[in-house]
This record gives C-alpha cells, structure tokens and sequence, in this order.
C-alpha cells in the first residue's frame, strides 16, 4: 500500500475525526488483548479436565483452588470453565463492540465526504455544471463515496485491527 495513499485519506479527516480514529485504535488495542486473553484461556483449561491432578501441581491453580476452599475438583472445573466461557463472551462482545464502531466511523466518513463533495460541487460556476454530467456529478457524491470508503478506508481500518490483534 502506497504511504501518500494513506496520507491522503487521512488529510480528508479533520481533527475531530482524528481523534475519534486515534480512539478507536487504542480500543482496537484492547480487542486484541482480550481477544488473545479469550483464546489463550481455553488450552489451560483442557489441560486441566483432560488432568485435574494438575490443579494440585500447578502453584497458581492450586492457591485458587485452596483460596476459595473447594471441595472437589469438579466443582473447581465447574468455576473455571464459566470463567473461561465468560472470557470469551466479553472478548466477542468488545470485538463485536469494535466492529459496530469501526463500521460507524466508516459510515460518518461516508456522509461527511459526500457533504463535502456535494458543498464544493454546489459553489462551482455555472460553466462548470455546463461542462458537467449532471448524473456522473450525482454519481460521484452518492456512489463514488460510498465505494471509496467500504472500498479502501473500511478495509485500511478493518487491516489495522488485525495487524494489531497479530502483533
């Protein structure tokens, strides 16, 4: 991907936008370590129902599991595979949360440069709009837009995410 592409489509951002981006990235940050806390916690956790001894070797699992004085080992499968469960429906819910903003940013992004585009349209002369095809002019602020943020901009955002998730 070209550098000055990107320079590009940020420039057509203005500082509020900015900051909501530079936001949404921390929280991208975020997804990702849930994300990996989520997946991360379910190979401890077969290891210890296809071996409940492990609770006894493991100093960690073994100081909860005399901490919160269970009984049996079962009962201490029983809590930590609704941990472990509960931890991966947070970290879809913050990924579906992450998402849901992205696809909005890329959204308002949409409006905001069709606006902008019908606007320097509108304060063009009347030469202008002589020269012009009225359709490709209604073309470019409708569809053109649309294509060029779900086109380049959502997918630039939707790479960023994972780029950080693989990090």
């Amino acid at each position: 991907m070209n550098i000055q592409l990107l320079k590009n489509i940020f420039s057509l951002l203005n500082t509020k936008e900015k900051r909501k981006l530079k936001l949404l990235f921390i929280v991208f940050i975020v997804t990702g370590i849930f994300e990996i806390a989520g997946i991360a916690s379910i190979a401890p956790f077969m290891a210890v129902v296809s071996s409940p001894e492990i609770i006894q070797d493991n100093h960690y699992l073994n100081t909860i599991y005399m901490y919160f004085k269970f009984v049996n080992t079962n009962d201490f499968l029983v809590v930590l595979g609704v941990i472990v469960i509960l931890l991966l429906v947070f970290s879809n819910a913050i990924t579906a949360f992450t998402v849901w903003q992205l696809t909005s940013f890329a959204n308002n992004q949409s409006h905001t440069l069709s606006v902008n585009l019908f606007n320097s349209y509108l304060f063009n002369s009347y030469e202008f709009f002589l020269n012009n095809n009225s359709s490709t002019l209604e073309k470019n602020v409708v569809s053109e837009v649309f294509r060029a943020v779900s086109g380049v901009m959502l997918p630039l955002l939707l790479l960023a995410v994972k780029s950080i998730n693989v990090l």
